[in-house]
This record gives C-alpha cells, structure tokens and sequence, in this order.
C-alpha cells in the first residue's frame, strides 16, 4: 500500500485523488452506514480505475477526468482498488466510526 495519509468524512460525499499508483487520502474514516457518494479525480498521468469488487464497481477514470459512484456502507471496512495498479499498491479503505 503507498500511504498517502487519512481523512475523517464530514458529509455524504467522499473525495479521493488518483495519482501514480495511490490513492489520496489512503484512509477515510468515520463513515456512516448507508449509502455515500466516492468523487474520484484522476490527477495522474495514465488511466486508473475506482473498483469495488463486493458491490460491482470497474468504473475508468482518464488522466484530469472526475468520476463519482454511489457506494453502499454496512458498518465494515471497504477496500477499494484501482485494478491496473493494485498490485502496486494502489489501494485505499473507507473505514466506519
């Protein structure tokens, strides 16, 4: 995992930056049950991508594009990943209170 730091969400829309094998913040904490908005802007320079494996989620995001899903929060960690990059540490966690 390449660590870029934490957050703590404030509201039901959660943002995330995409650069060069991370994601940042890494970790998002105190997030509510129910359903949440991830905004995910792609800051890099090659294509990344916001997957969510339990829920279903593959969405691309190009270089400078936004892209934003609806997750589902159950009370446990959610991983998210960008699948061309996990395997480089790409990885990130919205975490409950």
């Amino acid at each position: 995992m390449n660590d870029q730091g934490s957050a703590v969400a404030s509201a039901g829309v959660i943002s995330l930056q995409a650069g060069d094998s991370y994601f940042q913040p890494t970790c998002v904490g105190a997030v509510r049950a129910g359903e949440v908005t991830v905004r995910l802007v792609n800051a890099g320079r090659v294509l990344h991508n916001l997957s969510i494996a339990s829920q279903g989620i593959d969405q691309d995001v190009a270089p400078r594009e936004t892209v934003t899903v609806k997750v589902r929060m159950d009370g446990r960690p959610l991983q998210l990943s960008c699948k061309y990059h996990a395997g480089a540490g790409m990885v990130a966690a919205l975490l409950p209170p």
